[in-house]
């Protein structure tokens, strides 16, 4: 609510500026900056500023855009506004940079959207405000003296703003050339966009965009507008760059939601005032009721937000005015880590049974940032009975296509699962040390067929890989002194003899890929996760974050593995890196046949038990009637002629 001293104040000044509405040219310098004092001292808050403006354009101030706009004004010097759809916050933004241009005529503020046209009509509203408002006419432009008065490039009078090349107000597109741009205050409205963030690749670019903005605005205020498309949104790493989030949501979130906000700390302190003040707030909205009530009901109803859900759908609708990813990404990756086993299972033997559950008290807990944002349950019903694997392999994606790994999958079946039991990659490539590096786990594992992706050198690297084991062999045989082959022994702990026989059987063979690789990732791993039929060794999700740790720590979480599975789509390059699941892919093809093997043999071993239990009880009676019977019911000899058996028939 604006105080009687600002409204008062305002009156004064709007009589004032009356008499040079219509020729602001021709104020005197002093009346000019005497104005612009005047301005500036009426409205030291934003909120009143704001408040006055939107009355200007025929709307009323809710109270949770008077929490935008105070966020605005006294919040850190690099921000975030996150807010539902319709909230007007581009709007509050447009009068916050005529705030600032009013305190301080020289500020140069910089408007950047995901479109250069999107960025026009935030600095369009900026400047006929600037044009229209009666009480702004001091700041306008006079194209006579040089100034600028387009929607692109906007100057403020000459005699306040000062000698300086930059325009007041720039408006440009995150594609636009940035070089040679500066800022005071930097507005980077709605700068990801669905067609700039589908895929892990866009994101990058988008991401090296943002920080050029930290280039352009040295010491002034950056603020950023927008909703996350993706849990993998480039507005995720701001925090880790030293930004602010806040987010006002469209409704009270659920407990359940809270969680997706990190644990709430990033929701507006107003909403979660409200919340912890009236938890009942957190129910009875939304379609079914389920849902939290409207936050700002003035300004958006229930019956509004309930008619855009039924228009959004629940995933458009959880996007854009909840900010809330979770749906919209399940819906585009199609490989669950939710649905994976996780278990701590050896290399020799596995239990002969397991099962999936999602329970919560089940979830594994792990510090590793690439599977941070997802779900992941150890198997439950373990049994103790354990059986051999019927077959063990190892797969290599030698890292073509500018790949920079050598990466790896091994695992094995048995029972109608298929387990991972190791997963990672070498940086470096193809170089004899990281051929070394694969063969010591092959014999770690002890798995005897090795198979090599031969796209990339038309098997060559299968020949390479060959000619290593044979090398290696004869090492052994001969009980070579070698230093480096010393040094190869040490690292795997057996013996001249020992390792002669973990390579001997050693198969070396090779597969070739056809299709696009996304599609095949998922269409070969899906159907088995989807059925529970992967399980995932601690050991292996150890093992994969560990051999990201050789790469640079900003890309570190881009090369593991389960990051990679996690997040891939049928979008071509929906990763940035894919060379892990690869192996991955290419290891469960290489086993699913076990896997339907087995599940055939459970199915008979299923129906066999079905027969036999059966047999031991063919009429079906229940407990009671066995223990009577002492394992079988008695058949008396009235029972068996009411069945007509005994002595004869009549």
């Amino acid at each position: 609510m604006v105080s009687e001293t600002v409204i008062s104040r305002y009156k004064t000044l709007h009589q004032a500026c009356q008499k040079w509405v219509q020729n602001p040219r021709a104020i005197p310098l002093e009346e000019r900056e005497l104005l612009a004092t005047i301005c500036a001292g009426t409205f030291r808050e934003f909120k009143d500023f704001a408040e006055i403006g939107m009355q200007k354009l025929g709307f009323k101030l809710s109270e949770i855009q008077e929490d935008i706009a105070e966020y605005m004004q006294y919040g850190p010097r690099k921000r975030m506004v996150q807010a539902q759809r319709g909230q007007a916050k581009t709007t509050l933004a447009a009068f916050y940079c005529i705030w600032l241009l009013m305190n301080k005529p020289s500020t140069r503020v910089l408007i950047v959207s995901g479109g250069g046209a999107q960025a026009d009509d935030i600095s369009i509203l900026v400047t006929r405000l600037i044009r229209d408002w009666s009480i702004l006419c001091w700041m306008r432009p006079d194209t006579t003296k040089g100034d600028r008065d387009s929607a692109t490039n906007f100057d403020v009078h000459h005699a306040l703003k000062g000698i300086d090349k930059t325009a007041s107000v720039v408006s440009v597109g995150i594609t636009a050339s940035l070089t040679g741009k500066r800022a005071d205050f930097l507005l980077a409205d709605d700068i990801e966009t669905p067609k700039n963030s589908m895929t892990q690749p866009m994101r990058e670019t988008l991401l090296e965009r943002t920080k050029e903005f930290a280039a352009l605005c040295i010491t002034g205020e950056i603020m950023y507008l927008g909703t996350p498309q993706t849990k993998d949104s480039v507005y995720r790493s701001l925090p880790q760059r030293g930004y602010d989030i806040r987010i006002w949501t469209g409704r009270y979130p659920t407990q359940e939601e809270l969680e997706r906000y990190g644990a709430g700390t990033q929701v507006a302190p107003k909403i979660m005032q409200r919340v912890l003040e009236n938890p009942e707030l957190q129910t009875g909205g939304g379609i079914t009721g389920k849902r939290g009530q409207p936050t700002d009901p003035d300004h958006i109803s229930e019956s509004t937000l309930q008619e855009k859900e039924l228009d959004y759908g629940e995933e458009g609708f959880n996007l854009q005015y909840m900010l809330d990813t979770t749906l919209s990404d399940a819906l585009r990756t199609k490989i669950k880590l939710s649905d994976m086993v996780v278990l701590g299972v050896g290399s020799d033997s596995a239990p002969e049974s397991v099962q999936w559950t999602a329970d919560p008290s089940k979830a594994y807990k792990d510090i590793n940032p690439a599977i941070s944002s997802f779900r992941m349950y150890y198997g439950t019903g373990v049994s103790e009975k354990y059986v051999k694997y019927e077959h063990k392999v190892m797969t290599v994606d030698p890292a073509g296509d500018g790949g920079d790994e050598l990466a790896f999958a091994i695992g094995g079946a048995t029972n109608s699962f298929i387990y991972l039991f190791s997963v990672g990659g070498f940086r470096g490539g193809l170089t004899e040390q990281n051929m070394n590096k694969i063969i010591a786990r092959l014999v770690q594992y002890g798995v005897k067929d090795l198979q090599i992706e031969k796209n990339m050198g038309h098997g060559a690297v299968t020949a390479l890989f060959q000619a290593q084991l044979d090398k290696l062999r004869l090492n052994c045989s001969i009980s070579s002194q070698d230093e480096s082959f010393l040094e190869f022994l040490t690292t795997v702990q057996l013996s001249h003899a020992e390792l002669y026989n973990a390579l001997s059987g050693v198969g070396v063979n090779d597969y070739h890929v056809t299709g696009q690789k996304e599609k095949r990732i998922i269409d070969t791993i899906s159907p088995v996760t989807r059925r529970h039929k992967l399980v995932v060794s601690t050991q292996a999700i150890q093992d994969d974050w560990e051999l990201c740790l050789h790469h640079p720590a900003e890309r570190r979480i881009f090369y593991s593995a389960f990051y990679q599975l996690g997040n891939i789509t049928y979008d071509r390059q929906s990763l940035v890196k894919d060379d892990r699941a690869d192996a991955v892919q290419a290891l469960v093809e290489r086993l699913q046949g076990f896997l339907a093997k087995d599940e055939a043999k459970v199915a008979v071993e299923r129906q066999e038990a079905a027969v036999r239990e059966w047999m031991q009880n063919p009429m079906g009676y229940n407990d009671d009637q066995y223990r009577r019977g002492k394992g079988r019911p008695r058949t008396t000899g009235s029972s068996m002629n009411r069945r007509g058996f005994g002595r004869g028939r009549r």
